[in-house]
């Protein structure tokens, strides 16, 4: 009886919970248009905004995790503009979890961090036009999923 009267709580505070969370949804919008490469499996999704106000959104898929198709898509939106047709800065191969990242640093890249399921198990990738293009990858000493964002500390 205790385990039933704890799942029933849980249950009601996490849907009360969602319930007040549409009210924090500003706008609710399909990243991806019709031309967009289908796979069967997408998820680990990241979003940040850069200094000028443009959103960049990263995301990986493929046929399952830790198979060799995985490919990290991006997408970005210009103030005022649509969404642009998604991408891969990093091409087929085995990947997973993006982080997008952009520093209170108006002089500091865009980062793109992606976890690897069969090397190095962290890489970092530089933009220096707001998503648009990207560095090569850079292999991390990070030995752990790279799918939240860093915490940056107050002066540096």
């Amino acid at each position: 009886m205790k385990s039933f009267l704890f799942v029933f709580v849980m249950i009601f505070a996490l849907s009360a919970q969602h319930e007040g969370l549409t009210d924090a949804i500003l706008s609710d919008q399909n990243v991806t248009p019709n031309n967009y490469p289908w796979t069967p499996m997408t998820h680990g999704h990241a979003i940040d905004q850069t200094h000028s106000g443009t959103l960049v959104v990263g995301w990986f898929g493929g046929s399952e995790e830790n198979h060799d198709d995985l490919w990290i898509w991006v997408t970005r939106k210009e103030p005022g503009k649509e969404w642009e047709t998604p991408y891969s800065p990093t091409g087929q191969g085995n990947t997973g979890q993006p982080c997008i990242f952009q520093s209170s640093d108006p002089d500091a890249p865009l980062l793109l961090y992606e976890n690897c399921w069969k090397a190095n198990p962290s890489r970092m990738r530089f933009s220096t036009d707001e998503g648009t293009s990207w560095s090569d990858a850079i292999d991390t000493p990070l030995r752990t999923t790279s799918k939240n964002r860093p915490l940056e500390i107050k002066g540096g």
